[in-house]
């Protein structure tokens, strides 16, 4: 049986070409994935430092109501708004009110 003949150097630098492409688009999805992942934990560390401070201020059971407003909200400046919330509310109905006003906010 004859042995395959090697490829010609056009059809390698053509298959490097590919190959480079594929790489790139490969880490490429990674970063983005890796970035959003990354994103997700922040938020969710975040969410997650607000009810302990309402925990902390208002009790568990504002806290545990407030949680379930977090769970909506994805943009780090409504969190950093609500954050400012725990400070400045004096019952935590108000803290609420205020979270849920925040979380409608697109």
């Amino acid at each position: 049986e004859r042995l395959r003949e090697p490829a010609d150097r056009g059809d390698i630098g053509a298959m490097r070409t590919i190959l480079d492409r594929s790489v790139d688009e490969i880490e490429r999805r990674g970063l983005a994935r890796g970035l959003e992942q990354g994103r997700e934990q922040g938020l969710e560390q975040h969410r997650t430092t607000l009810s302990r401070l309402a925990a902390r201020r208002f009790g568990d059971g504002t806290a545990a109501d407030l949680m379930e407003v977090l769970r909506g909200v994805n943009d780090p400046e409504h969190l950093t708004d609500m954050s400012e919330l725990v400070l400045d509310c004096a019952t935590g109905g108000e803290l609420l009110a205020g979270a849920r006003r925040i979380a409608g906010r697109k």
